[in-house]
């Protein structure tokens, strides 16, 4: 990657039950460490590896995956808690019988 290149970081994180995320937007610099680019985000240098792309929508594509595996995550546990409500339903109604 050239030096002066804008790349791209997706930083998604999941607090548990409850998501964050957003791109980052770093320049490929001239400052190579251990043979390995170094890209400048804000006042940090990180290194230049796969996770930083040329494409803001490969950043964007990172993130809508970690968003699937969230809302999966949720929806099992929603599965979950129906079913429990379906059981206490369940024993109520044979309870009252």
């Amino acid at each position: 990657m050239d030096k002066g290149t804008k790349v791209f970081k997706a930083h998604f994180h999941d607090h548990g039950d409850a998501m964050s995320h957003f791109i980052m937007e770093g320049v490929v610099t001239e400052i190579v460490k251990d043979g390995v680019p170094l890209v400048q985000w804000h006042e940090q240098l990180q290194p230049f590896d796969s996770r930083w792309h040329a494409r803001k929508a490969d950043a964007q594509r990172d993130i809508h995956r970690g968003m699937i595996r969230f809302i999966g995550r949720m929806q099992a546990k929603a599965d979950e808690l129906a079913a429990e409500i379906l059981h206490a339903d369940l024993s109520t109604e044979e309870a009252a019988a």
